[in-house]
């Protein structure tokens, strides 16, 4: 299995916290996978137990050609504009549009794009999520590893 996670930082947070204890759990099931996670930010308090995981900078990302998972808007848009990757996942973490003022043609390139297959985090967001864009290809909670996996593997 070979993945990139992309993630504006692992500081001590709960969706850092999160992704790195699931892919955690990933590399103990498939110990040969190949999952890199590329980030703007590193935090070393919270990856220095994780030895296991390869962290590279984000800079890294286009010379990628693997399937990979953005989770915030930020990362989204730098992964689809990398023409190299193969399968692009947007995992909507929180539903970072709400409240919040932006450019609807901004939203409309990263979560109506084509080539981006969106993934809710929970019912509720799946529903949020297609009402106002498109459907998404899966509800994994909390970044399941095992579900995560079978969109991996797909």
């Amino acid at each position: 299995m070979r993945a990139g996670i992309i993630i504006n930082n692992f500081k001590a947070n709960q969706i850092g916290n999160t992704i790195l204890q699931e892919i955690s759990k990933i590399k103990k099931q498939e110990y040969h996978s190949d999952i890199i996670c590329f980030c703007e930010n590193r935090s070393f308090a919270s990856i220095s137990g994780n030895k296991d995981i390869t962290f590279l900078h984000q800079g890294h990302l286009w010379g990628y050609n693997g399937t990979c998972i953005a989770n915030d808007l930020d990362t989204c848009l730098t992964m689809i504009n990398c023409s190299s990757i193969k399968n692009k996942y947007f995992y909507l973490w929180d539903l970072e549009w709400m409240g919040q003022n932006y450019d609807l043609d901004y939203l409309c390139s990263i979560y109506l794009n084509p080539l981006v297959k969106l993934i809710a985090r929970s019912e509720e967001h799946a529903q949020i999520i297609e009402s106002c864009w498109k459907k998404p290809v899966a509800t994994i909670e909390d970044f399941n590893y095992e579900e995560i996996t079978k969109i991996i593997n797909e």
